[in-house]
């Protein structure tokens, strides 16, 4: 093989390999896989999701009272020093004495088990219809957290976007003035323009560029929140694929602005906790009601004078069964106070759940104002910008021709630059307020 041929191919091998590690560096989301990203990985969310696991466990627990409790137990003790009783000294022999007498043996064990069983508690009842809507409202806890991601990635990822594209903009504007410095420090060169013309247009460079480190950092800021939300390392690179107009097409006025306070997954939560609060309220009215209980026992033990209880010596059995009922009758007005609580608390449930009725019906209406206006100045944004171009142009042409200042030309590519960054802000505010439209209405769940 020559020596070219393995050159190019060595030169092909390494190309290929910084082309992997670039593929390794860099991950591509468009904003819907950087929402799905977020769901799987978003603290928020996975949070939401322990807990649900938590509340199925914490489920499991009062489903248990409910069920047979058996224990097994051994019970080893050790009498150094035996117990004296005292009997009359009649029973001796000794009227008029009393004796002194040590009973049982210094080693002593004990084995065996026993059982209860649950026979009836109104307030475990109640408390097992109660799980089914914990579970539930544990679920729809999940769905919230979904929900608030979800608009927590599109907005930040909106940010992203927009300072990158800001940084675009303003590194073409900083990319046209330096090349018309160049020209006009040769025309000063020539004698053609005066001083005056070079350092006013470097005045205006240096600004520009001061302007697009600042724009720099805001991108830098805007895309650590955005891995941030996703639960991505900020360390990582990622690129945004989406692009500013395929968004703005999409951000068209929405046409179905019906709403029902009932479509938002907070008036879902709500509503579920007022069903549990109650629950609660006839739990603690249960507490009037009897209780009963079944128990077992059954044990063996054994006395020695020495451990060797598992020689030929004598084990002594006893065992019982019985039920157990409680009925309660005056508890000092305790069980009234808890539940008038547990009532104060429902009716705070039911008072707030009314209110977001009304509330959400306001969100509504001024998330709608916004993003009309929002959609309004952006239509103003974009004629001020192309305005702002057009007198640019001008100014430019005007001053190469001779006929035009420095000054007139600096001022307009400032002015442009204004215009322009006004105009990527008023498309933010369209996307943001787009967003918080649809979360108003409630139809960011299938996002």
């Amino acid at each position: 093989m020559k020596l070219s041929s393995f050159n190019g191919i060595l030169l092909a091998v390494l190309l290929l390999g910084v082309q992997i590690v670039s593929a390794q560096e860099e991950k591509a989301y468009s904003i819907k896989d950087a929402i799905n990203y977020a769901l799987q990985n978003n603290v928020n969310v996975k949070n939401s999701k322990l807990e649900y696991l938590s509340t199925k466990k914490k489920v499991q627990e009062v489903t248990s009272i409910g069920l047979p409790n058996i224990n097994a137990g051994a019970e080893y003790t050790n009498f150094f020093e035996l117990p004296v009783q005292l009997i009359p000294g009649e029973l001796i022999g000794q009227p008029g004495t009393s004796a002194e007498l040590k009973f049982g043996k210094p080693q002593n064990f004990k084995l065996g088990f026993d059982a209860s069983q649950l026979l009836f508690d109104g307030r475990y009842i109640v408390g097992l219809k109660a799980t089914k809507d914990l579970v539930l409202t544990s679920q729809q806890a999940i769905t919230k957290s979904e929900i608030d991601t979800r608009k927590q990635v599109m907005n930040s990822y909106y940010g992203a976007l927009i300072a990158q594209e800001s940084y675009k903009m303003v590194q073409s504007n900083v990319t046209t003035l330096e090349r018309i410095l160049y020209e006009t420090k040769e025309l000063y060169k020539q004698g053609f323009v005066e001083e005056l013309d070079v350092n006013r247009l470097e005045l205006a460079l240096s600004n520009l560029q001061t302007t697009i480190k600042d724009i720099a950092n805001k991108s830098n800021n805007a895309s650590d929140a955005l891995k941030f939300n996703m639960g991505i390392d900020i360390n990582e690179n990622i690129v945004l694929t989406e692009h500013l107009d395929d968004l703005l097409a999409n951000a068209s006025p929405l046409i179905d602005l019906s709403f029902l306070p009932e479509n938002r997954i907070e008036y879902t939560l709500l509503n579920s906790q007022k069903t549990l609060l109650g629950y609660d309220v006839k739990q603690k009215k249960m507490g009037y009601y009897p209780t009963m209980f079944a128990f077992f026992s059954y044990y063996a033990n054994a006395q020695r004078d020495k451990f060797n209880f598992w020689n030929d010596g004598k084990w002594f059995r006893n065992g019982l069964w019985g039920i157990s009922l409680k009925v309660p009758i005056f508890d000092g007005l305790n069980k009234d106070a808890q539940i008038q609580q547990a009532k104060i608390k429902q009716a705070e449930a039911i008072n707030t759940l009314e209110n977001f009725k009304q509330g959400s019906q306001l969100e509504v209406s001024v998330a709608k104002n916004n993003y009309e206006h929002a959609l309004d100045a952006l239509a103003d944004q974009k004629k001020n910008m192309e305005l702002a171009k057009k007198i640019q142009d001008k100014s430019l042409i005007m001053f190469k021709e001779g006929v035009g200042t420095s000054y007139v030309l600096a001022q307009s590519d400032a002015d442009l630059v204004t215009a322009q960054l006004n105009y990527i802000q008023a498309t933010y505010a369209v996307l943001t307020s787009k967003t918080d439209m649809e979360a108003a209405l409630g139809k960011l769940n299938n996002y």
